[in-house]
């Protein structure tokens, strides 16, 4: 007999762990299908765990501020029994420009962002070598500041979600692969696994990360997706994080 869920959640990592909490949190029966053998085996463990504000579209910025606020009250946004710790620090964010087109984007951006009440703000290269003594600010023209921002723990924020996921009866399946998807006609309707057979869902949730196109592609019907393509790209960034060495470090 297939396994019954209100909603499936593809991959641990720390989004499907937050996905898993916050349906679970609200009365869904949840089931994560995690192919490795604990949660945030994948991408999570790569992450670079950058909490920022600086977002030129509106949406992106709104999200990142509330994200935030959240890292800032994690302990309270999660049940007292899953013991949450994000291993927040805040230590700011610092964003640098030159003279260029892309410097002075990145000035309308921040003042843009502060006009509308986020903490952030253009400072002068004086201010930027306070702040970071060994800093070149040789051909930097813009320079902003983020006082608030920094960065959190991935396995930390990730375990956190689990255990609170966990707390309100969600279901994790570790080493299980999913194989493909179930319909019934043209309505998804759960998830077929290799080992544990089918499980049913009203709802399927994927956060595979980068292995969402290639596979929701595949197991997608012909006809459904156009050009038979999922409509996002992949990009790559580089993220380069410092910290003064301590005492004898």
């Amino acid at each position: 007999m297939a396994r019954a869920f209100d909603a499936i959640v593809l991959g641990g990592g720390v989004v499907g762990c937050a996905t898993a909490f916050n349906l679970a949190r609200r009365g869904a029966s949840v089931a994560v299908i995690e192919k490795g053998s604990q949660v945030g085996c994948g991408m999570t463990a790569r992450s670079s765990a950058c909490l920022r504000l600086h977002y030129s579209i509106p949406e992106n910025a709104a999200i990142a501020r509330h994200a935030l606020r959240y890292f800032q009250n994690f302990r309270e946004e999660l049940p007292a029994e899953a013991d949450g710790d994000a291993g927040f620090l805040q230590c700011g964010h610092m964003i640098v420009g030159g003279g260029d087109e892309l410097g002075s984007t990145m000035r309308q951006t921040v003042d843009k962002l502060a006009s509308n009440g986020f903490d952030t703000t253009m400072i002068d290269a004086a201010d930027a070598l306070e702040l970071h003594p060994h800093l070149n600010v040789d051909g930097v023209e813009h320079i902003g500041w983020e006082p608030a921002s920094g960065f959190a723990d991935p396995y930390m924020t990730t375990t956190s979600f689990q255990r609170a996921a966990q707390h309100h009866g969600a279901k994790f399946f570790y080493g299980e692969e999913a194989d493909g998807l179930l319909f019934h006609d043209t309505d998804c309707v759960g998830v077929s696994t290799r080992s544990h057979g089918e499980l049913h869902a009203g709802v399927v949730v994927s956060c595979m990360n980068i292995w969402t196109p290639s596979t929701l592609e595949k197991w997608l019907p012909d006809g459904v997706l156009p050009e038979g393509r999922l409509p996002m790209r992949l990009e790559k960034h580089f993220l380069l994080a410092v910290r003064q060495a301590g005492g004898g470090g």
